[in-house]
């Protein structure tokens, strides 16, 4: 039991304790000076191009008071003073604009910014919560991608963009020409990070050809990206972010196949409006058709002939009055024996380093030039059935002169398909070698297989200029080449020139190549000239350039034989009537030289 005065000191300090808890409540309930501070918008950049340079700032002022208005920085520091000391009256809302500048007239840096406001008579600082960005820098903003990558015209393409989502960002489209400039065409707007283009240029369907897209975007504080940039370039355009009109596309192997085989070709584009197409196969340089279906989809399977002879064919697809087509090496049963037997090479790379396609759909057209370049081996050719028809027209050629014929791709080569490991210098090439053209864009894999072949006392014709004058290789799908080196990979030094169209004129002729012509051959206006041949070998036969250069050669390297066309075009002259019969008598006559080692 407590005693008198213990309950009395506990009464006392309860009595206290209510008092102090009373005025503490009355304190709170008093109200504030600054209801609530104002910021709009919450981020800007007065960087001066006319789009949230400015912000409008404030405070709510309660009641009476001689207060100043002033802007600080993340530390507190003031940096601009917009309001110096002076009576307000109360129970009004104060705005400023502020231009993002300090006191003396410099541009704040980028940061997060408070208000203040200063109370003089009741010396109280109240500082803002709410947090005022400057941000001058343009925000990161990349393409994405563009579907679909082949687009029929008039068809609607899909544009996404990396980078803040905007309500109505504003999209450009661009056609790119074969020398990588780009041209704007049309423009349209989209809607949070997605614009979708209707395919059209003006009132028309956009005509065939390689389209790249530009996004113009705005942050939150007002600054602008336009990506990739004012105008897309093949060098900074990203890929997949680009697409290719055209009325109808395939792609198919680019290894030879098996009669019997069935294969698989792709087709664009596919849309509901496109329907189904037609297709058929047929020997290149022959006017017969082999096989002819129908087919709708994206991708159809094509059964090869049982029958089907070892050669180069060509796939066709067409919808209306427009065709695409791709090459098909097939490879047929030979029969015979080894006699007269040549391995013709189909140069599927030289091909496609030359082709004006987009690969990798970045809207730009990839070709290797002298300096080198990346092509996809898998592009759509925008114009092969004239160089299938010669090589076709080669084979037919040889296989009436009873030449037993092997096919090949050089990407064949390239993966090892034809290296014959049991041959006195393991990993050369079987048979003796046709290259249908150049072989301009080999690997580093074939490239070491002709050496040893070579070496081996092996034969081989290249009915093209330009060939083995760079390093390559083909990684997955995609060719990759260095610049053009004046020597081949045999050390023969050569340059390339062009002449007013002239036959090649016969200087020597030890092998007997030209023994059914007169001294003229062809007629050519493209000339790989030999400037010297590679240490040791020895010269057999020769014609040379207009101006007596060497250009078509043959010599002896070692064991082996080579021998150098030096011109472009040979393969368009083995046509019948189509100039003269001399440069189809000299084919044969080198393949007879070249398969009687």
């Amino acid at each position: 039991m407590r005693s008198p005065a213990t309950r009395l000191l506990f009464a006392t300090v309860l009595v206290a304790t209510l008092g102090a808890f009373i005025a503490t409540q009355r304190l709170k309930g008093g109200f504030p000076l600054v209801l609530r501070f104002a910021t709009q918008p919450v981020a800007f950049s007065p960087n001066g191009d006319g789009v949230r340079d400015t912000a409008t700032v404030g405070f709510d002022l309660t009641r009476d008071a001689v207060v100043s208005f002033r802007v600080i920085d993340a530390e507190g520091r003031e940096v601009r003073e917009l309001v110096p000391f002076r009576r307000l009256p109360g129970d009004v809302r104060y705005r400023f604009r502020w231009d993002g500048r300090d006191d003396d007239g410099r541009r704040v840096p980028d940061g997060i910014y408070r208000l203040r406001v200063i109370a003089r008579d009741e010396g109280r600082v109240v500082d803002s919560i709410k947090e005022l960005v400057v941000d001058t820098k343009p925000p990161a903003v990349h393409l994405v991608a563009a579907k679909p990558a082949l687009a029929a015209p008039g068809e609607p393409v899909t544009v996404r963009y990396a980078g803040p989502a905007n309500r109505s960002p504003e999209f450009f489209v661009f056609r790119s020409d074969h020398s990588g400039r780009a041209h704007r065409v049309a423009r349209f707007r989209g809607h949070g990070r997605t614009g979708v283009w209707d395919g059209r240029v003006g009132e028309r369907p956009a005509p065939p050809g390689h389209y790249a897209f530009t996004v113009r975007v705005r942050d939150r504080a007002g600054n602008e990206r336009l990506a990739p940039a004012r105008a897309p370039t093949a060098q900074i355009a990203r890929a997949g972010t680009g697409v290719t009109v055209t009325r109808l596309a395939v792609t198919g192997p680019v290894v030879a196949v098996r009669p019997g085989t069935r294969v698989r070709f792709a087709v664009a584009p596919t849309g509901a409006r496109e329907g189904a197409y037609r297709v058929s196969l047929r020997r290149a340089g022959s006017a017969g058709t082999l096989r002819r279906f129908r087919a709708a989809g994206s991708f159809f399977r094509l059964r090869v002939p049982v029958s089907a002879r070892t050669g180069l064919y060509v796939v066709t697809v067409q919808r209306g009055r427009v065709r695409a087509s791709w090459p098909l090496a097939v490879e047929g049963t030979v029969r015979g024996g080894g006699e007269r037997r040549l391995l013709v090479v189909v140069p599927l790379s030289s091909w496609q380093a030359a082709n004006p396609a987009d690969g990798d759909s970045d809207g730009f057209v990839e070709t290797i030039g002298p300096r080198g370049g990346t092509v996809s081996l898998a592009r759509p050719f925008a114009r092969i059935a004239s160089e299938a028809g010669r090589v076709g027209t080669l084979v037919r050629l040889l296989e009436r002169a009873r030449f037993t014929i092997d096919i090949a791709t050089d990407v064949e080569l390239e993966r090892g398909r034809w290296l014959a490991a049991g041959r006195s210098v393991a990993g050369a090439i079987g048979p003796s070698i046709v290259v249908a053209g150049s072989l301009g864009y080999a690997g580093a894999v074939t490239r070491a297989a002709i050496r040893r072949h070579v070496a081996a006392g092996g034969a081989i014709a290249f009915l093209g200029r330009d060939s083995l004058h760079r390093s390559c290789a083909i990684v997955g799908e995609r060719l990759e080449c260095g610049e053009r080196r004046p020597a081949d990979v045999f050390g023969a030094l050569t340059s390339l020139r062009r002449y007013a169209p002239a036959p090649l004129a016969v200087q020597s002729d030890t092998l007997g190549v030209f023994r059914r012509v007169d001294r003229l051959v062809g007629l050519f206006d493209r000339f790989e000239v030999t400037r010297k041949l590679p240490t040791g070998a020895r010269t057999l036969s020769v014609a040379a350039a207009p101006d007596g250069a060497t250009a078509l050669v043959a010599y002896r390297y070692g064991r082996g034989l080579i021998v150098q066309a030096g011109v472009d075009g040979w393969l368009a002259q083995l046509v019948p009537r189509s100039f003269r019969d001399d440069v189809r008598h000299v084919t044969i006559s080198l393949a007879g030289v070249l398969t009687a080692r």
